[in-house]
């Protein structure tokens, strides 16, 4: 099946919010190329499961293929439409699960030479829709913050050797507590400018008593690849293990909207 025979029917599967946007959009979603439709059908497939403003950037990125008139798509998408897919990846059913589609198109551009067109058309996607879909400006920047040695009894490795000249480095700080009062001073500030999903505890552990100001807050656990997501205001599926997901290796086709950059 291509994009253009697509019906509402064919969505059925798909959760309530997941529905209503590709049939919200359904015209414009059938003009696109079978090499990058099922990428988006993917992520919005997913879409209820994720953070709002992720969620607001894939509904900006469909209202803005739906803004494009005939000629303006094909302008759009050409270089994705002159990327050969098999007869045998447009049988599958990549409406249902586009996930399978995308990893086996990786294979397909790999064993046919097409990745570096691939790419190509991708960069010059994420061009335009950048272009025409700027980023909004955070009301305060943002501040990242990396706390490492936990368990750690001596180094005799020399830290941040190239980051150094770019910064301070202070050698007689005291450490007690000073876990705390990073997440007591982000607090304060995670309360004064509150955002949805906009303040982020991360730790490889257990999580350290920390303030609800951290609207999200998961343990990484490097050892499986995997993240326990505990968002204080998501909407769970109960299928979806109480919010647990496992991370996986994307194939290049993952990145047609957002591509690799060196």
């Amino acid at each position: 099946m291509l994009p253009i025979d697509l019906k509402p029917d064919h969505f059925r599967t798909y959760t309530p919010r997941a529905k209503k946007l590709v049939i919200d959009h359904l015209d414009a979603l059938k003009r696109l190329p079978i090499s990058f439709l099922p990428n988006l059908l993917q992520e919005i497939i997913a879409c209820d499961w994720k953070c709002p403003a992720e969620r607001k950037q894939l509904e900006d990125e469909i209202l803005n293929i739906a803004s494009l008139s005939a000629e303006q798509n094909n302008d759009w998408f050409e270089t994705f439409a002159r990327v050969s897919v098999s007869e045998s990846l447009v049988r599958l059913d990549w409406v249902s699960a586009p996930g399978e589609f995308v990893e086996q198109l990786s294979s397909c551009l790999w064993t046919t030479h097409q990745l570096d067109a691939f790419r190509e058309a991708a960069v010059i996607y994420a061009d335009r829709l950048h272009a025409a879909i700027p980023p909004e400006i955070p009301i305060v920047p943002r501040v990242g913050i990396a706390v490492i040695g936990q368990g750690l009894e001596r180094n005799d490795y020399l830290l941040f050797r190239k980051l150094r000249p770019h910064g301070v480095y202070f050698t007689h700080l005291k450490p007690d507590d000073g876990l705390q009062e990073l997440l007591n001073a982000l607090a304060k500030r995670a309360s004064k400018y509150p955002a949805s999903y906009g303040h982020w505890y991360i730790d490889g552990e257990q999580l350290h008593p920390h303030d609800e100001a951290f609207n999200l807050h998961f343990v990484w656990k490097s050892e499986s690849c995997a993240c326990c997501l505990a968002a204080q205001d998501a909407r769970r599926d109960p299928k979806a293990g109480n919010g647990a997901r496992s991370t996986k290796n994307h194939s290049c086709t993952n990145e047609a909207r957002r591509p690799f950059t060196a």
